[in-house]
């Protein structure tokens, strides 16, 4: 930006200074003192122009150089944006894999739970069955108990 900047300052001063060597041609033109001021004047005039293409140069080697920079910039960040995409489609992937594990993981807590349910409940039912066979055996030796009085 500040190599346009530049080259834009550059072109504005050449047209001015080419505006000021008119006008001072005209005038000595006027004078009458032409011919042989005309001879120096374009010498002056050439050595000019060829000032001012030699800005005109180096000024699009500089533009040049700061567009291949560009370039070259562009380039690199386009790069780091596909790495960077690659990486969030790798993460997502591992996410996802991670999310299925623990829906395994937990069905599979699930069913232990259910099966431990299961036993629980049987334990429960075989406890109640024994108890209340103590109770019919207590009950027959309270009997037999009482029938030996």
């Amino acid at each position: 930006q500040v190599s346009l900047l530049e080259a834009r300052e550059a072109e504005e001063r050449q047209k001015l200074e080419r505006e000021d060597e008119k006008q001072r041609l005209e005038k000595e033109n006027n004078r009458g003192g032409f011919s042989l001021n005309a001879n120096l004047d374009q010498d002056e005039l050439v050595g000019r122009m060829q000032s001012q293409l030699e800005l005109a140069q180096k000024t699009a080697a500089e533009l040049t150089a700061d567009n291949d920079a560009a370039v070259r910039e562009v380039g690199r960040l386009t790069d780091l944006v596909g790495n960077q995409e690659a990486e969030i489609l790798r993460v997502n992937a591992v996410v996802a894999d991670l999310q299925d594990s623990h829906k395994v993981q937990m069905n599979r807590v699930a069913e232990a739970s259910e099966r431990w349910r299961l036993k629980r409940d049987e334990a429960v039912g075989e406890l109640d069955r024994l108890r209340e066979e103590i109770d019919v055996r207590d009950a027959t030796a309270l009997k037999h108990k009482k029938l030996l009085e």
